[in-house]
């Protein structure tokens, strides 16, 4: 896997995982308020750098754990 694609794998994935859960936890703790969309964008502007950063540094080693826990060898 070259790097722009390592890279580019790690936004789209951390942008949508953030993008969902923060959605989903502000709803949860607010309901839909007036603001809802302000405040989902704030608790979306705070995740998404650091889930980029987790799914960049742990990818590999789950990806690494799954093929270990399902016999893949490569």
């Amino acid at each position: 896997m070259g790097f722009k694609f390592r890279l580019f794998n790690t936004a789209v994935m951390s942008l949508l995982l953030s993008l969902l859960m923060t959605l989903w936890v502000t709803w949860i703790n607010l309901g839909f308020v007036d603001d809802f969309f302000w405040r989902w964008m704030k608790a979306w502007l705070l995740a998404f750098p650091a889930a980029f950063i987790c799914v960049l540094v742990l990818a590999q080693p789950v990806m690494t754990f799954s093929k270990k826990v399902f016999g893949i060898k490569e």
